[in-house]
């Protein structure tokens, strides 16, 4: 348990890392884009997606999704040449990292 979250998940090995979700589209603003973020902490023993770009996919239920590539490891930045900085997570300023997984509208 944390201050940030009250109830989290400790992975220690990843091999497949998969996460369904759902929202009532009624609590979503009109004419709003949406980001969606995994935030997670890396423990000393953190593994598995060390040296891995991950493949993630966001969209709404009607099949509208984006895919495209992370890194949730913040030392591949100094490894993988990327266009894009937003393929790395980012530090939160409390130790979290936040990895962008996908933008979409709203309409």
């Amino acid at each position: 348990m944390t201050k940030r979250f009250p109830e989290v998940a400790e992975l220690r090995i990843v091999c497949w890392f998969e996460i369904h979700g759902k929202i009532d589209i009624s609590l979503l603003s009109t004419t709003t884009t949406y980001v969606a973020y995994l935030v997670f902490k890396p423990t000393d023993n953190f593994f598995g997606f060390d040296n891995n770009p991950v493949e993630v996919a966001v969209g709404l239920a009607e099949g509208d999704f984006q895919n495209r590539t992370v890194y949730f490891d913040q030392r591949q930045q100094n490894i993988v040449p990327a266009d894009n900085p937003d393929l790395f997570p980012k530090e939160g300023g409390d130790g979290w990292l936040e990895s962008e997984l996908g933008i979409f509208p709203w309409k």
